[in-house]
């Protein structure tokens, strides 16, 4: 009687130890598809334990991770130009924009104010992808007249958040625009750094990047303001 029972004992010791394998290699599969009822009877028994015994002592294999998310064009040029699926060859950017510099002179009483045109057409080319601080940057820039012209996309590795900007060095002589170029969403009214999905009001069009609303700045208040961007994806 003694040993039978000692044999229960035994036994019982190793369902113990089955079941604590059982839990922990079902602690260790929360990220995975993992059905612990293995015969289906709507009941965690002795036999589902028994299901998992032949993977004691293997490595477990974690899923491949995939991410089922399809962008929009917009959405996809900004992922694609970060991470490299997507090659920008160049930007094309025009525009014209009206301002005035008023002042005064010496001996004379009356305000002085000059019109200022400023009508502009050029390229941006590739300027390489760096990364520093957790942030990575996809830079287009281009010298005309003596000024630079860029466009960034910057990606945060810490939070998932994307920026996105214009600058024209030569807006910045004018007095009354800014010489950068956010990204503006009307419906969140926000401009900086956003998350996928990006705003629904955001897209690419005949005429480029619909994109900007910031009051002050050069691509609300200049007429026939484009940015084009031409893309190809790459090998």
């Amino acid at each position: 009687m003694v040993y039978w029972f000692t044999f229960i004992k035994i036994k019982m010791k190793h369902l113990l130890t089955c079941l604590a394998l059982g839990l922990a290699f079902a602690a260790g599969a929360q990220q995975m598809p993992y059905n612990p009822d293995a015969n289906a009877d709507l009941f965690i028994g002795v036999d589902d334990v028994l299901g998992i015994l032949g993977l004691y002592d293997t490595p477990l294999m974690q899923p491949e991770l995939t991410c089922d998310f399809e962008g929009t064009e917009f959405e996809s040029l900004i992922v694609g130009a970060i991470n490299g699926d997507i090659i920008i060859d160049s930007v094309y950017v025009e525009y014209l924009i009206y301002d005035t510099l008023t002042y005064y002179t010496p001996g004379c009483p009356d305000l002085v104010i000059e019109p200022i045109i400023l009508e502009r057409g050029y390229m941006m080319l590739p300027d390489g992808i760096n990364e520093s601080g957790g942030l990575v940057y996809h830079s287009m820039q281009s010298m005309h007249f003596g000024f630079s012209r860029q466009q960034k996309i910057i990606y945060n590795e810490q939070n998932n958040a994307f920026n996105f900007y214009l600058r024209d060095q030569e807006i910045g002589e004018l007095p009354s625009y800014s010489d950068y170029g956010y990204w503006w969403s009307d419906s969140l009214e926000s401009s900086g750094s956003f998350t996928l999905p990006f705003p629904s009001e955001f897209e690419i069009n005949e005429d480029g990047y619909q994109v900007f609303g910031v009051p002050y700045e050069f691509p609300v208040n200049a007429e026939n303001f484009r940015a084009i961007p031409f893309w190809h994806n790459a090998e």
